[in-house]
């Protein structure tokens, strides 16, 4: 489904959320920043580097607009070409990000969304945002799909457009387009382990139990051995 957010001016990043939502959707990151009179743009099929990269800008430019995408590919190859944010056409003043699944034919490398950027938008032309009939045709289209657009146009009434924004949610000046940001309240450190077997029952772990730092098989915390709901390692995320 991936993820996207938007950040407003001077807001503080919820980092944490980003880096759950780089491993809730691990097929490509990117991001970019609205500097008035251009846009930076980032992308990397690394999430450290993705994460990283973003920081650095984010630390430079904090009074710009920001989004940050992290996919779960659903269409198209799983490649740096594929990650969002995509430029509208073959432009550099308008650039999207997407979250969901587009009634696009997409059937070869190229993601519904890539598809969307570089043909779909660029014919009926971005104008369409500043019309309220042309943009609930275009929300009705997206059904339950989101975008987020950064645009230095002069001719546009607006910066950034949040399409079907009413389909995410807000909190502390982010705009989500859904929970996958939100950590498991019970994961913990995303630990590794030197031994590969659990020590309470002997089970060879997978990737799963290490992931959570959790036993699946007998219901022991790795860390400490205890019982999940008696375990002192797991603390709720506030």
């Amino acid at each position: 489904m991936c993820l996207l957010c938007y950040i407003s001016p001077d807001a503080d990043v919820n980092w944490n959320g980003l880096e759950t939502a780089c491993r809730n959707n691990p097929d490509g990151f990117g991001w970019s920043l609205h500097l008035g009179d251009h846009l930076l743009v980032g992308r990397s099929m690394s999430s450290d580097i993705a994460l990283q990269t973003f920081y650095d800008a984010r630390l430079e430019h904090p009074g710009a607009h920001a989004m940050f995408h992290a996919r779960w590919a659903t269409h198209g190859t799983t490649d740096l070409s594929n990650c969002h944010p995509f430029h509208v056409g073959n432009t550099t003043h308008t650039v999207l990000g997407h979250n969901g699944v587009l009634p696009i034919d997409a059937t070869g490398t190229e993601s519904d969304t890539a598809i969307f950027a570089r043909k779909v938008l660029p014919r009926r032309g971005v104008k369409l945002l500043d019309n309220r009939r042309k943009l609930a045709d275009l929300e009705t289209w997206l059904g339950g799909s989101k975008l987020v657009v950064f645009t230095t146009l002069q001719k546009m009434r607006r910066q950034v457009y949040i399409v079907n924004e009413h389909k995410g949610e807000w909190a502390d000046g982010t705009w989500w387009s859904n929970d996958s940001y939100i950590p498991n309240p019970w994961d913990l450190r995303w630990a590794t382990y030197d031994d590969d077997t659990c020590q309470t029952c002997q089970r060879f772990l997978t990737a799963d139990d290490v992931a959570c730092s959790y036993c699946w098989h007998c219901g022991t915390c790795l860390d400490c051995g205890a019982i999940g709901s008696e375990c002192l390692c797991y603390q709720p995320a506030n």
